[in-house]
């Protein structure tokens, strides 16, 4: 952080004032200790400063409200009050995000959300509080009675000194239902929808293959495509799905004969595999999904199939066969030989062909 500039005389500028005694103020306490601060005192304590925290935060906000609605990022060359902000006050892109939200929703057009913004400005609640019932509350149709309305966010705001934040989200979310109960279905399903276009419009996926053999992506779905995908892999890791703890590369189909013995040696089986951890048990669930998905209908990409050229000498050919080297100890093929192999001749994708030149 910068260096505060004095306040510029005869200006009225009380926010500027205001700021640098409470810089002076605290700057007092930088060698203070806290280890003489009892159990109490020491609760106190933290009570005060996030409170404190609270009317800074109403308060940053305020300002970047102020800087959005006067498309003061344009003027510098942002394409927006986050870029700004992370480029002229060196703020990370989660901490940008959160005080531009927190703006919009406490400083927006409307000012329905105003006792919650002076709520969170004395430092009743926290910002992030604060957040949540303004964004419940901002949701509301115009067409509500104001009364109404003003109940229900007090109600939420006391319920923000006595609930914890994932319960007081819950809560919002089902304002509509305590202040309009005849319009709350068709709201919560135009609300819905909202919700699942934004999510489609923002799923995406970027990856990159690694030197290492190991390829790195990330990606943004829909909950339900995630919950169904997580599902999936989910019974695909279950330890007892294949019953003989056999989870290695070319040998994870479950589709091998098991011994008579196999039901006494299950719970060896799930130690075994309960030992390997459950992001990697998820990550080996998914490149089996990938191994069997289904080939057929899937459009060609505009070029021929690859032609691959060995040359071999004749008498090896014919006397020195051995089995192939890519097949695993049971007898099963491994990954680079099934991704190698077409399962169905009919099927679209581009498939090598293999083509051995007797020398």
């Amino acid at each position: 952080m910068t260096d505060r500039p004095p306040p510029t005389p005869g200006f009225d500028d009380a926010l500027g004032v205001a700021l640098a005694e409470a810089r002076d103020r605290l700057a007092e306490l930088v060698d203070v200790t806290t280890w003489s601060l009892d159990d109490a005192r020491l609760g106190t304590r933290i009570e005060d400063v996030l409170a404190l925290k609270a009317s800074v935060d109403e308060l940053a906000s305020r300002l970047v409200g102020e800087a959005d609605d006067r498309h003061l990022a344009a003027r510098h060359g942002a394409s927006s009050t986050r870029a700004h902000l992370m480029a002229a006050y060196r703020m990370s892109a989660a901490e940008a995000s959160r005080i531009v939200r927190t703006a919009r929703q406490l400083h927006g057009s409307s000012v329905v959300a105003e006792p919650t913004r002076r709520a969170v400005a004395l430092g009743k609640v926290s910002a992030e509080q604060g957040t949540v019932v303004a964004s419940a509350v901002n949701r509301l149709s115009p067409t509500i009675d104001l009364v109404r309305v003003e109940a229900a966010q007090t109600d939420l705001l006391g319920h923000a000194t006595r609930l914890s934040f994932t319960q007081l989200q819950t809560v919002a979310n089902h304002l509509i239902e305590v202040v309009d109960p005849d319009m709350a279905d068709l709201t919560l399903e135009e609300q819905l929808q909202v919700q699942e276009r934004r999510a489609w419009t923002s799923a995406s996926l970027a990856g990159q293959l690694g030197a290492d053999g190991i390829a790195r992506a990330r990606f943004a779905l829909p909950n339900l495509a995630y919950a169904m995908f997580k599902k999936h892999l989910d019974a695909l890791a279950s330890p007892r799905r294949n019953g003989n703890g056999d989870s290695g590369p070319g040998n994870h189909t479950g589709d091998g004969p098991r011994a008579a013995t196999a039901l006494s040696d299950a719970d060896a089986d799930d130690a075994a595999v309960a030992e390997v951890p459950y992001a990697t048990r998820m990550g080996q669930a998914f490149c089996e999904l990938i191994d069997h998905l289904p080939t057929e209908g899937h459009p060609l990409h505009g070029v021929v199939n690859a032609s691959i050229v060995i040359t071999i000498d004749e008498t090896k050919l014919r006397v020195g066969a051995e089995p192939c080297a890519g097949w695993g100890r049971r007898g099963r093929p491994s990954r680079m030989d099934r991704a190698a192999t077409p399962t169905d001749p009919a099927s679209t994708l581009q498939t090598p062909r293999l083509l051995i030149r007797r020398g």
